[in-house]
């Protein structure tokens, strides 16, 4: 007796042990990407979760009869941002796509035939969506959206959806018909540089890691993890936006600062805050020394606030590689950055410094900073440090920047307020015997208020908040 119930006790567990390995087997994930312009951008769709559906079709005169996923049922697991968009399956093969409505009139399977690899069955659709190794299906607004990437120039912010950042480095090379339905065949562009993407020069690449890459016209760009890179030699970045128009940027300062210490030259930075390119056009019948034509055009950083701008200048490195920055909408430390700044640069070679701020420092320097009230206490300081010989000077303006915020940057109070601060700049650079370098870190955008009333605010990526003047002159 005790024999037999052994015996049993064996093979129930036995049967336990196949029907887990049984369960397990069926679960195993057969994954699918869907991205483009869907919540989250990204989704990775198990389609070991949805029922296979039966289906036959035609195989020259043979009828064959199988099972697969209706397309239907596995778009629907994700959800589309805009409601009119195209579908775009893709070979992972060669980048050959088919192009079809969002709305489903006809059927299309997907069918996995060894577990790894995942294709497409056309039953009423052009042959073309029949896509071998399908590497993601894309979803892509029709319509021009506010969302996604953007595209800048001096004059103007574009928006590219991510699905359609896509379709840019694609063309199509056939539409076909089977009845009704209609499908597009795309390829990849035999030209996939930045500049064929953005049909713009002297572009400028903003990474989502914070770091910037200047001169990158004739770099090519991919489309990977649902998202737009930038193809270096040995690896890829993932882009954030791009700037065009202008290859300077306003960290080249640090170079500019550093060649005149090495010269034997002194030399004077002064930053008006919030000072935009947009405004040396609206207010240039008003301005001076600052009027458009004595400045280049130059590129903040992202994101494009003070702590982030000012660190960027005073090291000449990138956000990404000085280790100030931050995502938009956190809480701003006063950071130290992770490489020597400019003040310890010129100390290290016998030269004095002055460093002159507001009421506080967004930074942590090599340096302490001279505190001040208010502009009018930073401008004295600055006549002090002139008449003391420094080799090296530093100036923060705050006003223009607080101004613009409190009423607009276009506003006549944010003029009055730029008319007062380069009334200071033009004497510092009358009494000045050197170089004198003048770059804002950032503009503005005119937002408006639940009761109209016009206000500032920058760090959006905006040709309003990215675009500034550089100014260089001889004291």
């Amino acid at each position: 007796m005790k024999k037999v119930s052994i015996i049993l006790i064996i093979i129930l567990i036995s049967g336990l042990i196949m029907g887990l390995l049984s369960a397990c087997q069926g679960s195993e994930e057969i994954l699918l990407i869907i991205d483009g312009d869907i919540e989250g951008n990204l989704l990775s769709v198990n389609l070991a979760e949805i029922k296979l559906t039966k289906y036959t079709y035609d195989d020259e005169g043979e009828t064959v009869k199988t099972k697969g996923w209706h397309i239907t049922d596995v778009i629907d697991r994700s959800k589309f941002l805009f409601e009119d968009s195209w579908i775009m399956i893709t070979s992972a093969t060669d980048g050959v796509s088919a192009l079809i409505e969002g709305e489903i009139t006809g059927t299309i399977f997907l069918y996995s035939d060894d577990g790894n690899t995942l294709s497409a069955k056309s039953i009423d659709y052009p042959p073309v969506c029949s896509i071998k190794n399908i590497s993601e299906i894309t979803i892509i607004a029709k319509e021009t959206v506010n969302v996604g990437y953007k595209i800048l120039t001096p004059t103007s912010t574009e928006y590219v959806s991510r699905g359609n950042a896509k379709l840019r480095l694609y063309q199509q090379t056939a539409e076909n018909y089977s009845g009704s339905n209609v499908a597009y065949k795309y390829t990849l562009k035999t030209d996939l540089s930045v500049s064929s993407f953005t049909q713009k020069e002297d572009n400028t690449v903003y990474f989502t890691d914070y770091d910037i890459e200047t001169e990158t016209d004739l770099k090519s760009l991919s489309w990977e993890n649902g998202g737009i890179q930038l193809n270096e030699d040995d690896s890829k970045k993932e882009v954030f936006g791009i700037a065009t128009g202008t290859h300077k940027m306003i960290y080249d300062a640090y170079s500019e600062m550093v060649e005149s210490i090495d010269n034997g030259q002194k030399v004077m930075f002064i930053l008006p805050d919030g000072f935009s390119w947009e405004q040396t056009g609206v207010f240039s019948e008003y301005l001076d020394l600052m009027k458009r034509d004595n400045a280049r055009i130059a590129l903040s950083t992202h994101l494009s606030i003070s702590p982030v701008a000012l660190a960027a200048i005073v090291t000449g490195e990138t956000p990404g590689n000085n280790g100030v920055n931050f995502d938009e909408g956190e809480s701003r430390a006063v950071l130290e950055p992770l490489v020597p700044d400019i003040f310890e640069y010129a100390i290290n070679r016998g030269k004095s410094v002055s460093y002159l701020e507001g009421t506080g420092n967004l930074i942590v320097t090599s340096v302490e900073p001279t505190y001040a009230l208010s502009d009018e206490e930073t401008y004295n300081n600055a006549k002090e440090a002139i008449a003391s010989g420094k080799d090296l000077i530093f100036v923060h303006f705050h006003d223009p920047d607080d101004t613009n915020h409190e009423f607009g940057p276009l506003s006549t109070a944010s003029r009055t307020k730029v008319l007062y601060i380069e009334s200071y700049i033009e004497y510092l650079v009358s009494q000045f015997d050197g170089k004198v370098i003048v770059v804002p870190d950032h503009g503005h955008n005119t937002l408006y208020d639940s009761e109209n009333k016009p206000y500032g605010k920058h760090g959006m990526f905006t040709h309003y908040d990215m675009y500034v003047p550089y100014y260089v002159f001889n004291g």
